[in-house]
């Protein structure tokens, strides 16, 4: 079975009050980009639960892969066994604020779902989902574009939006766990996002909370003056640009191709072309 995994950018996160279970709540847009993972998948019959997965070596060490925890998860929920045999082509990149770990598991979820004759429920698939992480039931969800509260869990669909979208990833990565500890450390005005998605976004009516944690280099600023929208995705560390102002040749001392870093002021950047996905 043949799957694909589409990334996310996060346009506005604002990061609420921390619960009692040690989540914050959220308040956010989902929306898919055409960035993806492609997956090939296969179920056999087996009296045990087996998961092999290749070609996410690099990215996951010695740890268990979000796809592995969501389909022993449903086996243990369905009381199913089998062994599934996934091969992954990884295009998303790694700890970026792009959702590709999760946007993989929803999809083995929904695959391991379908193939079973849909054992789970819309709600059951749901909640599962929420177990393997908050970015999970959007992409279980089937939405292109959504508004998400709670830990994300909470949605309502969005009408996605459409056109071209540069994402921008440094060499640094940045750890989830320091920048929800940094926030909390902070005195912040409390604000809301929209009630929905606009056409023309401002980042000053849809800004993302993380970047109080990690102000922008002075590299990033310098793209960042090149589009009408430009924010950091999720808790980063890649930022994505809607509506190019100026051709970016103009911007920078070389011109950027799709998928080549640049090196500037010492930082490394990598910059990725891709667009605002949009189920046909």
């Amino acid at each position: 079975m043949k799957i694909t995994a589409n990334a996310k950018v996060n346009i506005g996160l604002l990061v609420k009050n921390k619960r009692q279970d040690g989540y914050h709540d959220l308040e956010t847009f989902f929306h898919k980009i055409g960035l993806c993972d492609h997956i090939d998948i296969d179920f056999y019959p087996s009296k045990e639960v087996f998961v092999f997965i290749s070609g996410n070596e690099s990215y996951i060490g010695s740890g268990m892969d979000l796809m592995e925890k969501a389909l022993r998860l449903f086996a243990y929920q369905t009381g199913l066994t089998f062994t599934s045999e996934i091969k992954i082509e990884k295009n998303i990149p790694f700890q970026a604020g792009l959702g590709g770990g999760s946007s993989d598991a929803a999809a083995v979820l929904l695959a391991a779902n379908s193939f079973f004759s849909f054992p789970l429920k819309t709600g059951e698939l749901a909640a599962l989902a929420l177990q393997i992480g908050s970015d999970v039931p959007f992409f279980v969800s089937g939405l292109d574009a959504a508004k998400a509260y709670g830990r994300g869990e909470i949605l309502f669909p969005e009408s996605p939006l459409e056109g071209k979208l540069d994402i921008y990833l440094p060499e640094i990565r940045i750890s989830t766990g320091a920048a929800f500890a940094s926030l909390d450390a902070m005195d912040r005005m409390k604000t809301d996002l929209p009630l929905h998605l606009s056409h023309s976004l401002r980042y000053d009516v849809y800004p993302n909370d993380f970047e109080l944690s990690f102000p922008r280099t002075a590299e990033i600023e310098s793209i960042a003056e090149s589009y009408s929208y430009f924010s950091l995705s999720g808790s980063g560390s890649a930022y994505f640009g809607i509506g190019e102002k100026i051709e970016t040749e103009k911007r920078h001392t070389k011109s950027i191709e799709n998928g080549i870093e640049l090196y500037r002021w010492h930082e490394k950047i990598k910059k990725i072309e891709n667009f605002l996905f949009k189920s046909q």
